[in-house]
Parts: C-alpha cells; structure tokens; sequence
C-alpha cells in the first residue's frame, strides 16, 4: 500500500510518499482424506462400490487418481467434485480374496482393502411340474415331468418306487418315464 505525508510551515511545505509491501498469503496446503471405511466388505455377487474422500484447497491442474492391484477390482471411476470414486467388483467363482485400491491427489495418497466372500453355490431345487394320472387295472406307462436348478457337481438325480409293480425306465431331462404292472 502506499500513502503521502505533508509537513506544512505556512506556505512552504513537502510530502513523503511512504510505501509498504504487503503481506504475502502462504498458499494453502492441500488436504486430501478418505472419508469412507478403510476396509470395505462385498458378498461372492456383482457389484459397485463407492470410496467417499474429502479434498481441500485443490491445486490447479492436479487432479485425483485411483488405481487396483487387482483386475476383479474394474472400471474405477473418480469423480472430483462428488468427493467419490467409484468402482466395479467382479463375481466371485472362488475363493475369499482380497484387492487394494490406491487414490492419489499430488504426493497425498490413502489406501483402501476391499474385500470378497467366497463363492457358496446356491442349494439345489427340485420341483415336479406334472400331475399324476390314476392308472387303469391294465397299468400302462407314466411320465413325471421335474425341474432341477442349480445342480451340483458329483450328485447324480435318481428315481425309485418303493413297491415291485411299477418299474422306473428312464431319468432324463427333465422326465421320469415308469410302467405300471397290470
């Protein structure tokens, strides 16, 4: 800033012009914080995560950056000005396992562990999806129509009948052929 100074003495007089520097503003230091959990916890499914940070006093032309070390951990997406990053996690088919995501402002960095449930095989269901038919003194062939979800590896369907007239002749998809004794 910068002012005058008059010394008068009736018609005689002079003036000093008196300068001062300013106050030079440290610039302000960067804060960049995560905001959400530090370990983040997923079922075996599909699904979509969010990372929330806080960022402060920003740097003109740096900018937020977020990387995996795991390729189940994808399609990481930073958005600045929401404070979040998100990202994809994969099925699981295996396995619990685990990834590290890594966000970076400048030289300011957080880490965040994510976390995978290993993969369960849902239960098996088998349900009939046919009537039964009454059979004549003469007996006959019969069909029984099922559905089966979720088979599991080594377990083999089977059909039996309890009693020596009716005989099962096949077990395949999805139908259960049997004869009736006369």
């Amino acid at each position: 800033r910068e002012a005058k100074i008059v010394v008068a003495y009736g018609e005689l007089s002079f003036d000093v012009t008196v300068k001062q520097a300013g106050k030079k503003e440290a610039p302000k230091t960067p804060v960049f914080e995560l905001v959400s959990e530090e370990v983040m916890e997923f079922t075996q499914d599909q699904q979509i995560g969010t990372i929330s940070f806080k960022l402060e006093n920003p740097v003109e032309g740096v900018s937020v950056t977020a990387k995996s070390n795991q390729s189940w951990v994808s399609d990481i997406n930073v958005r600045e000005a929401d404070g979040e990053i998100a990202f994809v996690i994969a099925a699981n088919s295996g396995a619990a396992r685990e990834a590290k995501i890594t966000a970076t402002y400048g030289m300011l960095e957080f880490k965040v562990t994510v976390k995978q449930a290993e993969y369960v095989a849902p239960a098996p269901v088998l349900e009939i999806t046919s009537t039964l038919e009454a059979f004549a003194a003469e007996g006959g062939e019969g069909v029984i129509a099922y559905v089966l979800e979720n088979a599991q590896d080594g377990v083999e369907l089977k059909a039996t009948a309890d009693v020596e007239w009716i005989t099962i002749n096949s077990v395949a998809d999805g139908v259960v052929v049997f004869t009736v004794a006369k």
